[in-house]
């Protein structure tokens, strides 16, 4: 935790809100919940930030515990009136990373975002920084995407994808000004 991510957060924490999301390496460690006072259940919740509503997910979960949450997810867009619509969760659908195509989040959260009018998806996981090409449904839905997992631990290399606009093997920190 110090190593990998308060280390690397010294002299940013304190002056940005931050706002976590689950992944597959804190193993629903009590830190988490600890470490971070969160909105919710705090394994998913919503922030709004002026213009924008931010739903938090997490990924990490079994199929029934993704279902209820995409149920909780689709009551909590609806009734949002916020110009943007934001969603954060550690798996990417899609990644230049070993990985490439991560069918339950894909299959998933994808569709829902899309039902939802989510512009924006953010994503870690892949030790590496990626903007994936806007994804279009077809019904005038867009999507755009970025995995932002290069804040501390060892960087994986990157694979170029047909789907991928920009690709970097480095540290690096996602800041958004709304």
């Amino acid at each position: 935790w110090d190593e990998q991510c308060f280390t690397p957060l010294e002299g940013v924490a304190n002056n940005y809100c931050i706002f976590p999301v689950l992944g597959n390496h804190e193993q629903n460690s009590p830190f988490y919940f600890e470490y971070f006072n969160l909105p919710g259940k705090e394994r998913y919740y919503t922030v709004d930030a002026g213009s924008a509503h931010f739903v938090f997910l997490d990924s990490c979960v079994d199929a029934e515990e993704m279902d209820a949450q995409i149920e909780w997810l689709r009551k909590a867009l609806a009734a949002d009136k916020h110009i943007w619509k934001m969603a954060v969760f550690h798996h990417p659908p899609f990644s230049s990373g070993s990985g490439g195509l991560n069918e339950k989040v894909a299959s998933r959260f994808l569709p829902l975002c899309f039902e939802c009018g989510v512009e924006f998806v953010f994503n870690g996981h892949d030790h590496q920084y990626v903007r994936l090409k806007p994804i279009h449904n077809g019904k005038g839905g867009v999507i755009n995407m970025f995995v932002a997992g290069g804040g501390g631990a060892p960087l994986y290399g990157v694979k170029p994808r047909d789907y991928t606009q920009v690709h970097e093997q480095k540290y690096h920190i996602l800041a958004l000004d709304i």
